[in-house]
């Protein structure tokens, strides 16, 4: 009997507490606690597997890590191409609003443009109107000299 007390202390001092250990520690880093580290000495197969466990936490460690980073880097990228965004649609709104005020000045210069054309075609009527009257003032005043001429 105490053989056999002694060999399941060997036993479990060898096999069952460091494989609970390994256990417990799995069970931690599937909750996501990938901050405690795994201690088991001795070059065993249980030791073997603890360096493995090890590993692995550390290997998934470093890729929650790049995936955080890529993660943080994609977030500045979204967050400068909406800053750019909004500073795109100010933009264009300020151009809209530009050309509107262009298109009311073109209609502007356009009524003015009209006014002119239609007030050198009245002056050009008023000046023909003025050649017209001269003419005829100056052919009575070449009748009146005629009959000046004729009396004398």
């Amino acid at each position: 009997v105490l053989i056999l007390l002694v060999a399941w202390y060997g036993i479990r001092r060898m096999l069952l507490t460091p494989l609970a250990k390994i256990i417990a520690h799995i069970r931690e880093i599937a909750g996501g606690n990938l901050a405690n580290t795994l201690t088991i000495d001795g070059r065993s197969e249980m030791g073997d597997l603890a360096q493995s466990v090890s590993h692995m936490q550390r290997s998934l460690t470093d890729t929650v890590t790049h995936v955080r980073e890529g993660s943080d880097a994609i977030y500045a990228g979204t967050r400068e191409i909406a800053a750019g965004n909004t500073d795109l649609s100010s933009r264009t709104e300020q151009q809209a609003s530009a050309l509107e005020e262009t298109a009311a000045s073109m209609e502007q210069l356009t009524a003015t443009v009209k006014q002119n054309a239609d007030n050198a075609r009245q002056a050009s009527q008023l000046a023909q109107s003025a050649s017209d009257t001269a003419q005829h003032g100056g052919k009575v005043v070449d009748g009146v000299v005629k009959t000046m001429h004729e009396i004398a």
